[in-house]
Order: structure tokens, then sequence, then C-alpha cells
């Protein structure tokens, strides 16, 4: 009896997407692919592109591909690498108690420390010539909704948002604690107000 060849397709030897994460900032993100024939993960990171230079906005790939081997390992390399390369670091100096009480009093589950130094934050209330803002020196950076909570100085807090021209943060208010910065977001469930 003869051998059928039936030829594979487009879609038996490309990658399949399986998951992708964003950076904070939207201009950054992860792509895990699963390789053909499951022969393991490839996982690449790509730039948003959208300027005037270019004709139509696009991802721009920046970093990778990494070949990885396990999922979980695609899901590490993934993060790691958005982390490195979008700038957007976790601050490990946080205790994990604090993070704990953030993520459970404004009840968002990815709240994160990010280090600020990563970071040019301006302030709205402070005019000078650059964009017409005091660019602003913060000891932590929090990310809760997708807005910041950022502490200038002991019992001084400030609520930020990205710019999307250029990355940057720009914060308002002034709030005397961490909680009354959250509370502020209004994005607290109606048990704990």
């Amino acid at each position: 009896m003869p051998h059928s060849h039936i030829p594979k397709t487009d879609a038996d030897i490309s990658p399949k997407l399986l998951e992708e994460f964003y950076s904070h900032s939207l201009n950054y993100k992860a792509s895990i692919f699963l390789l053909p024939e499951e022969s393991g993960f490839e996982v690449n990171i790509s730039l948003w592109r959208d300027s005037s230079e270019i004709q139509v906005p696009l991802w721009e790939r920046i970093g990778g591909p990494f070949h990885v081997e396990k999922e979980d390992l695609a899901k590490t390399t993934a993060r790691e690498h958005l982390e490195l390369l979008s700038g957007e670091r976790k601050d490990d100096k946080v205790s994990p108690e604090v993070l704990k009480w953030v993520k459970e009093y404004s009840g968002d589950e990815n709240a994160e420390f990010l280090l600020p130094a990563n970071y040019e934050i301006h302030a709205e209330d402070a005019p000078t010539k650059k964009h017409g803002e005091k660019n602003l020196k913060v000891k932590s950076l929090l990310i809760v909704y997708d807005l910041f909570v950022l502490e200038v100085d002991r019992n001084f807090w400030k609520i930020g948002t990205f710019r999307e021209e250029d990355g940057s943060l720009t914060s308002w208010g002034k709030f005397s604690s961490l909680k009354a910065a959250i509370n502020a977001l209004g994005m607290k469930t109606e048990e704990k107000k």
C-alpha cells in the first residue's frame, strides 16, 4: 500500500502564540510562542513604534528570540526580559508585608512597587521650563490599577499617570500617607471605605 504524504500547511510549521505580557506603560510586550511539533517555546520582546518616521505603527522586536524547553521557564524568561528592556523593574527592597497590605487594601492583586530611578517624573504643580513642570525625585513608586502612587518624602505622597508621548510620569496632588493616596484613587472596594 503506497504511503500517502499530506503536505504541511503554514499552520503546522508556524509558531503558535500562547500568551502575551505587557509593560505598565503598554509600550513593551513579551510574546510566548509554542514552536512547531511542540519542540519548545520562543519568547520575543517588542516595542510599540508610532512616530512620524514610519508609515504604519507597529510592534518592533527588540529582544529575542529566546528559546526555552518548558512553558513555566518561557513565562519567567518573558517577564524578566520585559522588565529589563522596558525599564519597569520591581523594587525588591519593599517588604512582602507592605506589598501584601497594598494589594489587600487597594483591591488590586497586581499592584507592584517599581524602581523609581527608571522613570522621569514630573510634578504638575511646580512649573519650570522643561515640559512646564518640575522633575521630581521620589523614594518609592507603586502602580495600582494603572495609576502610580509616588512617595516623595515622609508623609508626602502624589498620584501619577504615564505620558504617552515620552513614557515619563506626570504626578499631581499631595497626600499625607500611602493609605490616603490609595483612597484618592477611588478604586477601593465598598467594604474598605
